[in-house]
């Protein structure tokens, strides 16, 4: 499983173009999210490690044994962050913190 100490860290490695093809969705423990975004963990599991499945809850054993929430698609993620960079060459780690806020709250860009 691929893990992010932070939102800064997953912004710098989509601006580094990172190839996401290997991970599905982004989780959180999401009291964790609630509390803090900006210094909340993000993890990704890979597909591998997102096969082994738990009907009982609808998500990836490992994301049900970690008690980790679903937080976006990574495809989402990453359309969030280039659509901000777009509007703002200069945009910054809050300012894609704001913009995933955004798209959570009304399923749309917020540049």
């Amino acid at each position: 499983m691929l893990t992010y100490a932070s939102v800064a860290e997953l912004f710098e490695d989509i601006k580094r173009k990172r190839d996401f093809s290997d991970f599905d969705f982004v989780y959180v423990q999401m009291s964790e999210w609630e509390a803090n975004p900006a210094t909340s963990p993000l993890y990704l599991p890979t597909f591998e490690e997102s096969e082994e499945w738990d009907d009982e809850h609808g998500l990836p054993a490992v994301v049900v044994s970690q008690n980790l929430a679903s937080l976006l698609a990574t495809s989402n993620l990453e359309d969030v962050a280039w659509n901000l960079l777009r509007a703002n060459p200069a945009g910054t780690a809050s300012d894609f913190l704001d913009a995933i806020k955004h798209y959570r709250e009304f399923d749309s860009f917020k540049y």
